[in-house]
């Protein structure tokens, strides 16, 4: 396969990307049929679109569980304080990872097979803002599970203290890659 600058090439020649033209030969029918190959393989990514909806499907029951249980420890004990308060925020962690799991299922969906009629804060044009969504969501459950710990074992003094240290130390450094990311050019 040979390459040119366009303006050096006859009428016979094929564009390609930024100028530069190639010549038909026996190489294209070769080119040609990996690209259909590769154009098609993308739809692998089917199985994990899949999977993870049927993932997001089951920690969604799960969150049901969660919700039943926290409705039971609210009929039984409805001044139960902070034990109330810490199956609430499993229940939002619940559905919470369970969002998680349907925006992958639909980002890669998006990215690898085709377009989806979403809202626009759903809606995802490259890799990058896949992770930025998680990273996002990373951040809450982290925060939740600051919450929990502090819920938990408010008297256990120190420990709580190097869990909810360990957990802000995550938070914080999601925080800044998703800043970094964001406001650097990606160089396209």
């Amino acid at each position: 396969m040979s390459t040119t600058h366009r303006g050096a090439c006859d009428a016979g020649c094929e564009p390609l990307h930024h100028g530069v033209t190639r010549s038909p030969s026996t190489g294209d029918k070769n080119h040609d049929v990996l690209a259909r190959l590769l154009e098609r393989v993308r739809y692998i990514a089917v199985i994990p679109v899949i999977g993870l909806t049927l993932a997001a499907l089951a920690t969604f029951g799960w969150g049901v569980e969660r919700t039943l249980s926290f409705i039971d420890t609210l009929i039984d004990d409805p001044d139960g304080g902070k034990l109330i308060l810490l199956e609430l925020l499993r229940v939002v962690d619940v559905y919470l990872l369970g969002t998680v799991l349907l925006v992958f299922a639909v980002g890669l969906y998006e990215l690898f097979v085709g377009d989806l009629e979403l809202p626009a804060w759903l809606e995802i044009a490259d890799l990058d803002g896949l992770k930025t969504k998680l990273i996002d969501v990373l951040v809450i459950l982290l925060g939740l599970s600051i919450l929990e710990t502090i819920a938990e074992a408010a008297d256990k003094g120190t420990d709580v203290l190097w869990k909810a240290a360990a957990a802000s130390g995550g938070i914080a450094t999601l925080t800044l890659f998703r800043v970094i990311k964001t406001s650097k050019p990606t160089g396209r």
